[in-house]
């Protein structure tokens, strides 16, 4: 019987400690450790409670852990990619479930479809076309269900619904409404060396942009729009902004596509580490003003990327997809061009 994903986490990371690759007085937290080895928190949550019960592990005030095998009580050092020898860790990305594996290929197939219009999904062709089984085919559908990117009719009958204006503006109203209040609660718990990692993270791509990958740019959204945000305790509310995550992920399949012109302009780096650098002064009430800046931005950035790739795209819809509801030139407008 194959191993659960926590304990072959919990193994990956103990091989980590004892193996002095990772060094005394790193602070560790889930959100950190599950963005370097591209896994959910909940496993890593389970592998790191793991850890702390063998000893390897202390707790830390700030929600957190800290490395410390010698309790010497050093100042406290971050936790970089280098240190989880990620190398290694691809080595047991096999024996993710393949339905983990198939979600972020089909999601980005499913997004340029919602572009073009509305449309049927048949699952059995779809699993045909990517190589995978019925029950497979289910757990991804199910999954993108869950991120507003499908809807599920009759039981059995999967659609697309097409990202227009209207939807994408009711989108970013749901976030703008929610983001900035979870924020203000979260600036007092979140710990600083997660902070500093995230801006230190920010700069780097900032650095070499435009020469950063879609997975890095996705992370870095990740990181302030989810990671931080679940420091203010809210699940009710985490869960409410998973279907209003659409454009967000809309954005992440398209900064960095090959159906569109790149872009002169970084998309979000700047606007990103004003916020962080208001949470690092833990100054609750300029970083719930900055992140409802940025957000108003991106939603305009967001329809613009939309309409490019709408008017240049050459994709060509898979087999499974049958169109219901076409596209129209006006479907998409920019909300920078309209009256408030």
């Amino acid at each position: 019987m194959s191993k659960a994903t926590y304990h072959l986490i919990a193994d990956h990371l103990r091989g980590c400690f004892t193996s002095n690759a990772v060094p005394a007085s790193t602070f560790i937290n889930e959100s950190s450790v599950a963005t370097l080895l591209g896994t959910s928190r909940t496993p890593v949550r389970r592998a790191l409670a793991e850890l702390e019960e063998e000893g390897i592990l202390q707790s830390n005030a700030t929600r957190g852990f800290v490395f410390d095998p010698d309790g010497e009580g050093a100042q406290l050092i971050k936790l970089k990619p280098e240190h989880l020898r990620l190398d290694s860790w691809r080595a047991v990305d096999p024996l993710k479930p393949q339905s983990e594996k198939m979600v972020d290929r089909i999601e980005r197939d499913i997004i340029r479809l919602a572009l073009l219009g509305g449309w049927r999904l048949n699952a059995v062709q779809l699993g045909d076309a990517y190589s995978i089984g019925r029950n497979v085919a289910h757990e991804v559908l199910t999954k993108l269900e869950a991120n507003g990117l499908v809807e599920r009719r009759n039981m059995s009958r999967w659609t697309v619904p097409q990202i227009e204006d209207q939807r994408l503006m009711m989108m970013f109203d749901v976030r703008t409404w929610i983001e900035p209040n979870l924020l203000e609660r979260a600036v007092p718990s979140v710990p600083q060396a997660l902070i500093s990692d995230a801006i230190d993270r920010h700069r780097q791509a900032l650095e070499t942009f435009p020469k950063v990958s879609g997975a890095t740019l996705d992370g870095l959204e990740q990181l302030l729009h989810n990671d931080i945000l679940d420091y203010a305790g809210n699940a009710a509310a985490m869960t409410a902004l998973r279907t209003a995550k659409a454009g967000l992920i809309s954005s992440k399949h398209l900064v960095a596509s090959e159906d569109i012109p790149p872009e002169a302009d970084e998309p979000f780096l700047v606007e990103h580490i004003g916020v962080l650098e208001a949470v690092q002064r833990r100054d609750a009430a300029e970083a719930k003003h900055r992140l409802q800046a940025h957000l108003l931005l991106s939603r305009s950035k967001v329809a613009q990327r939309i309409q490019r790739f709408v008017a240049t795209s050459q994709f060509r819809p898979p087999t499974y997809a049958t169109l219901i509801d076409p596209v129209t030139p006006s479907a998409l407008v920019d909300p920078a061009t309209q009256s408030s």
